[in-house]
């Protein structure tokens, strides 16, 4: 796959990074004194918080942290521990808004704002390699693709990430082509186009680019599993009718299918620290992830995987039907073809000699078998 990058990132090491992203009111129900009830009383105009808060702040504070939740990339507790260890320096740097206003301070907005710088020697290295700064690029850019619709900048070596928004960021992967965007619910976004096969790599099989709270599952997980089944069910029981017998069944249109997910799910659960798979069963996503039927019209109408189907299974019906009425090399055998009398010299290294007689009907068949009697079957 190709990146268009903002500016070109030398092997060099890199300075500091800095992310600042804005904090919503339920991060602030999780750090806040009293947690998300006093972010309730607050909002509520309460000016302190009971030991036995009222039913409506309870609901508010269930709310925010459910909301927060979704927000939050699973349970890690050795990350920030394991990433400290390796850095040089680090510092992480939070501001509150209200607590601005409050003192009157310059600034404005919550934000968080984490700083790092690796330790090369740690490595033994001097410096990054093209690899891996390409990496770390193609994470920038995921960033940038998951928050880019909240209005958060992200900034790579200085320069703005051209990617705003989801459907900027999928239309970066030429393999993908004749691409539709969904949106089923405030918490899940998704792409199909049709696998180009002029610029695909057969050896990686059909893209499959998946994020579940900003992260990359790489080797998707329940997520994928839930929504691609949707999709390739579908249109597998859209050709079958259209072509009863090319016998399709889903698992022949996931090669042609490209599928691009960004999804927030409530305490995800993953295989393993790397976090490559999502476990977390679809009954405990925290929202639907259902595809709307307007939606599966349009994939079948606009993307060209119905097209690419038909043709691959047309062609497989093709090469099955010749493989059957080709005899095995060295077998010996004969095609054994009703009322099919062959020549003495067919299929051997003579049957380029041999004449072809098509007849119309049995009569016509004993007539022409006759007069061979008389020129002979050899040939």
């Amino acid at each position: 796959m190709s990146f268009q990058t903002a500016a070109e990132v030398s092997p060099t090491p890199l300075p500091p990074v800095h992310f600042p992203l804005s904090l919503t009111p339920a991060h602030d129900a999780i750090r806040k004194p009293g947690g998300a009830a006093a972010v309730a009383a607050e909002q509520a105009g309460v000016d302190s918080v009971s030991s036995e808060p009222s039913a409506a702040q309870l609901q508010a504070a269930q709310h925010d942290v459910q909301a927060a939740r979704l927000k939050l990339g699973g349970d890690s507790p050795f990350n920030a521990d394991t990433s400290s260890t390796l850095t040089a320096a680090a510092s992480a740097h939070t501001a509150d808004e209200a607590a601005f206003n409050q003192r009157k301070s310059a600034g404005s907005g919550s934000w968080t704002r984490l700083t790092f710088k690796p330790d090369l020697a740690r490595f033994k290295v001097k410096s990054f390699e093209k690899d891996f700064v390409a990496l770390l690029t193609r994470r920038v850019y995921d960033i940038a693709a998951c928050v880019g619709e909240e209005g958060i900048s992200v900034t790579l070596n200085g320069q703005v990430v051209p990617v705003h928004s989801f459907q900027e960021y999928v239309a970066l992967y030429p393999s993908a082509s004749n691409v539709v965007h969904g949106r089923i619910n405030s918490n899940w976004q998704v792409a199909v186009g049709a696998v180009s096969s002029e610029t695909s790599d057969s050896s990686s099989g059909p893209p499959r680019v998946a994020f579940i709270n900003s992260i990359n599952t790489t080797r998707g997980g329940t997520h994928v599993k839930c929504i691609e089944d949707q999709i390739t069910r579908h249109v597998a029981e859209h050709v079958n009718k259209l072509h009863k017998d090319l016998n399709v069944l889903p698992l022949h249109v996931r090669p042609h299918l490209a599928l691009f997910i960004n999804g927030l799910v409530q305490n995800p659960s993953f295989d393993s620290q790397t976090k490559d798979t999502l476990i977390t069963p679809v009954e405990d996503f925290g929202s639907s992830c259902d595809l709307r039927a307007e939606f599966l019209k349009t994939v079948i109408r606009d993307t060209g995987i119905v097209e690419s189907v038909v043709e691959w299974a047309t062609s497989r019906q093709r090469s099955e039907l010749i493989k059957q009425s080709r005899p095995a090399r060295g077998s010996g055998k004969r095609l054994m073809i009703p009322k099919l009398d062959d020549a003495n010299d067919a299929g051997g290294p003579n049957s380029a000699e041999c004449t072809l007689i098509l007849t119309e009907g049995d009569s016509a068949k004993a007539l022409a078998v006759a007069g061979l009697s008389v020129i002979g079957r050899d040939k």
